[in-house]
């Protein structure tokens, strides 16, 4: 009986997701319209639209931190032969793609740059599922240093820095993320077998649910190489640090002054507003919000915060269209040939 309940609740939780995804969504899409409208839109759209081709190198340089991010993750396969560079490019393409556009799959662009793996044959699902887990483990530590740096510097510059409140701030995270840490370490896998092999589909999941002890092995192996846990966060560091010049072309794109710390400020406060709002489909609304609030903090006009924030969405959409196109295709081809 308890294995014809467990479909059955995953698909209720599943529909509750979907459910609470829809009103964060239809929320945040307020939030958005009501910050655009009560904030000089015209000026907004002005300057927007002032920047014309400087867009596209703002575009274009994500692509810099995203090689990064793909280089990070190599260091996270350490058997041979390794999967090439750059087909891990395209995947954590594919995987940031689906995060951003799907929102109520935010864990789900992991899952599919995972799945990416297996069917390219690069690697066994175990393998795949620990690189990834190790990734964004990895990728939140990393976060919570960048984070710190940003605040500290905006906390600064506002003149608002209160060491008690840095430290407290400091400690919650680290214990959130130790506990994260311990999990992986007992090993958590073989509970959770069923429930990602639901989630996940298709035959190269359904091992989990049997091998979720694999899995474990595999997140433990990793653990035990040091020098390429290193590797991996310096590199996944150096994306976060890298991501700042993506705000200090927006701001030359809207004929602002260029400031290194202003640029690194906003990228490090909005993507941990990002991370934090993940059950607000793309954080929209509440980014806008953040930007306009640092903006505030900073001496920066209403309508300057704003456009910033208006070109990190051009930038999204660019890269994440595509992206979830190409994982459709990829994902109905390969249906076509199981089929066949």
């Amino acid at each position: 009986m308890a294995r014809n309940l467990l479909p059955e609740t995953i698909v209720d939780k599943q529909n509750k997701v979907r459910i609470f995804a829809g009103i964060f969504g239809a929320a945040g899409a307020g939030l958005f319209i009501w910050i655009i409208w009560t904030s000089h839109p015209s000026a907004i759209l002005a300057l927007f639209v002032a920047a014309r081709w400087r867009l596209l190198a703002v575009v274009g340089y994500h692509a810099v931190p995203l090689f990064l991010d793909a280089v990070a993750w190599l260091y996270l396969f350490p058997g041979k032969p390794r999967p090439r560079l750059l087909d891990l490019y395209w995947m954590r393409w594919i995987g940031e793609s689906v995060s951003n556009m799907l929102p109520s799959l935010q864990i789900g662009g992991d899952l599919v740059r995972a799945r990416m793996v297996v069917i390219h044959g690069d690697a066994n699902t175990s393998t795949a599922a620990a690189s990834v887990l190790i990734d964004i483990t990895l990728s939140i530590f990393t976060q919570t240093l960048f984070t710190i740096a940003g605040l500290s510097l905006l906390l600064v510059a506002s003149r608002a820095f209160s060491v008690g409140r840095m430290a407290a701030g400091v400690v919650g995270v680290l214990l959130a993320l130790a506990g994260f840490y311990a999990v992986q370490r007992i090993g958590i896998f073989r509970f959770i077998g069923a429930l990602v092999s639901r989630i996940g589909g298709g035959t190269e999941w359904s091992s989990l649910a049997e091998k979720g002890e694999e899995l474990d092995d595999a997140t433990r192996s990793l653990y035990q190489r040091p020098r390429l846990l290193c590797a991996s966060a310096t590199a996944t560091l150096a994306s976060w640090v890298l991501g700042a010049g993506e705000v200090l072309l927006s701001l030359w794109a809207l004929h602002q002054p260029v400031n290194l710390s202003t640029a690194f400020i906003y990228e490090s406060v909005g993507q941990a507003i990002e991370a934090g709002l993940f059950f607000v489909p793309g954080a929209l609304g509440v980014q806008e919000g953040a930007y306009l609030g640092v903006g505030k903090l900073l001496g920066l006009p209403v309508e300057v915060a704003l456009a910033l924030a208006l070109i990190r969405r051009a930038r999204e959409l660019s890269f994440g269209i595509p992206g979830v196109i190409a994982w459709q295709i990829i994902e109905t081809r390969r249906a076509w040939r199981v089929r066949s």
